[in-house]
């Protein structure tokens, strides 16, 4: 089964974003790009420069100004990609629809049969107008649009931007397949974004590159046969609709950019992550009624320039996690054990030349295994505990990918290990691999990133079985990073195809030791271990970060080389 599509659009000139939607989707095998249907429509004519100059003093005057000039000319997803060279076998049909009311726009008969008479899977939208009637069955899965907003929260334009002037932490956006109904499609895929709330042009670079992959997705769930959402009813949404701003809210935008930027600045350089890891006594299944952390027990604080997280269990009275040091900015494996309800440190377990993290503990036919992250290494490697918790041995490398919070769960007669990876959108997609041995043939999920989403991808802690689900923590870093865990139940896990939804949001306890945030559950011997930190001055940290804009000044003036 071959799928074809067809590109509706203005011309063969793209948006950087545009371009690389088509490249995901040509990387798929058996997905053929079969006709480009063009916009015939009339340009209008140039205004006079009287006119140009009194639109300069309007509110779409005002706006225009400043997409030029401040926002196109410094976004990446918009830089026009010609592409008429590179398909100039690819055949073009220009059609000129009819227009009906003040938007609506419908292709007449002739142009409807001759994109017919090439057989088309689907028709991929990016130009024309609001399209309606049989256009939209003219090919076999109709056509796909994309909508750059949450559409429960955002309708009309423009994109990506009115959640900075809410402050909004997330940024959604749909891939639908459209319908008759305006704001009404068939969603096919569904993203959210933490919103860059300091520029509204690396905003929207985000979302529009972060969700060019879903067409090819869609292509292969349909060469998978999992494709069922594609029969879905159409969405409904009562959000307010939102036009063009004004003068006074596209300021009010500028100048919330600006403070937000100054602000995190200012929180960087005075303030760092101090992280601990507790203890609390009942078991991980008991959190999926709660939205806050019970009482913990913590382990004795570390000095200011290190902290402790990414709790991980041996047994009842040794556990391993991550040691950080904010003077080398490296972190390792330690191991601790409990005596007299008093916790100390054993030693350093596992260290490597590069940054280590998130010891995640695993038994496997009577063995003890750890997996820490390694992703500044490049790759997924296997340890195997030894006599003693400080000794380990490495077995081999799983997977040769930069996964961060790798974590494991033999489930169904297969192992599958979940994931996000680093430089990738590092806190939103979700990844995962399968095999049916821990030691080798682990492959990536056809479906990857199974999942998009700021607010529940990154993985948070050990999957627990609860009345027979299965439940997978993640992280929440919406707000910021490591700020609450989400905890999701697995809807579907095959090697085809991966669902979840999302049951709670645990967030710190505000009266504890540690109440800006929490990024791991684990339940171990009916307890649950978990981490939390606080905010606080750090001298390294904030060292680290005078050095690191001194030498992007430097950078920037000419007197280093770009590294």
């Amino acid at each position: 089964m071959a799928l074809r599509f067809g590109v509706l659009c203005n011309d063969l000139t793209f948006s950087a974003w545009e371009a690389e939607v088509l490249d995901r989707l040509l990387e798929v095998e058996q997905v053929e790009l079969a006709l480009f249907v063009v916009n015939d429509q009339p340009t209008a004519s140039p205004s006079s420069l009287t006119t140009k100059v009194r639109k300069l003093f309007t509110h779409a005057g005002a706006w225009t100004l400043y997409r030029r000039y401040f926002v196109n000319e410094k976004s990446r997803a918009l830089n026009a990609v010609d592409l008429s060279d590179r398909f100039s076998d690819v055949p073009r049909l220009s059609c000129r629809p009819r227009r009906e009311g003040k938007y609506s726009e419908y292709f007449v008969e002739e142009d409807l049969e001759e994109i017919r008479s090439y057989d088309l899977d689907f028709l991929l939208r990016f130009g024309f107008g609001i399209i309606r009637g049989e256009i939209l069955e003219a090919a076999r899965y109709g056509v796909w649009s994309y909508h750059h907003d949450d559409l429960d929260k955002y309708r009309g334009r423009p994109p990506c931007f009115w959640e900075i002037d809410e402050g909004d932490p997330v940024t959604g956006a749909v891939l639908q397949r459209l319908t008759d109904r305006l704001d009404g499609g068939i969603i096919l895929k569904k993203g959210y974004f933490k919103t860059v709330d300091t520029s509204y042009a690396a905003n929207r670079d985000k979302v529009y590159f972060g969700s060019v992959e879903w067409p090819a997705q869609v292509c292969r769930d349909l060469l998978n046969g999992c494709a069922d959402y594609m029969d879905a009813p159409p969405a409904s949404t009562d959000a307010p609709l939102y036009y063009q701003p004004k003068r006074t809210e596209l300021l009010q935008v500028i100048l919330k950019s600006t403070w937000n930027y100054i602000r995190r600045q200012i929180s960087a350089l005075l303030f760092a992550d101090q992280w601990n890891v507790g203890v609390i006594d009942r078991p991980v299944t008991t959190l999926l009624d709660s939205t806050t952390l019970p009482p913990a027990s913590w382990l004795p604080e570390s000095e200011r320039s290190t902290y402790v997280a990414d709790p991980s269990s041996m047994d009842e009275e040794t556990l391993l996690a991550e040691e950080f040091d904010y003077r080398t900015g490296r972190g390792h494996v330690s191991a601790f054990r409990r005596r007299s309800s008093k916790w100390e440190r054993l030693g350093v377990a596992i260290d490597e030349e590069d940054h280590l993290s998130y010891p995640y503990v695993l038994q496997a036919k009577g063995k003890t295994y750890c997996v820490p992250e390694s992703a500044e290494a490049g790759k997924v490697v296997l340890y195997e505990k030894n006599a003693s918790p400080l000794q380990w041995t490495r077995i081999c490398t799983l997977i040769e990918e930069p996964v961060l919070d790798p974590t494991l769960v033999h489930h169904k007669d297969r192992w599958w290990l979940f994931g996000t990876l680093k430089g990738h959108y590092d806190n939103t997609k979700l990844f995962l691999w399968t095999s049916e041995a821990l030691t080798q043939g682990w492959i990536r999920h056809p479906g990857c990133p199974v999942k998009c989403d700021v607010r529940s991808a990154r993985p948070a802690g050990r999957l627990f079985m609860h009345e027979g689900d299965l439940y997978r923590p993640a992280q929440d870093c919406s707000r910021e990073y490591g700020g609450a865990v989400a905890i999701n139940r697995v809807v579907h896990m095959s090697p085809t195809r991966y669902e979840e939804e999302m049951i709670t949001r645990v967030h710190p306890n505000p009266n504890s030791s540690y109440p800006h945030g929490t990024h791991t559950l684990m339940g171990a011997n009916g307890k649950t271990l978990v981490d939390a930190k606080q905010r606080t001055f750090v001298p390294s940290s904030s060292l680290e970060f005078i050095r690191k804009k001194g030498h992007r000044l430097l950078e920037t003036f000419g007197f280093l080389e770009q590294s």
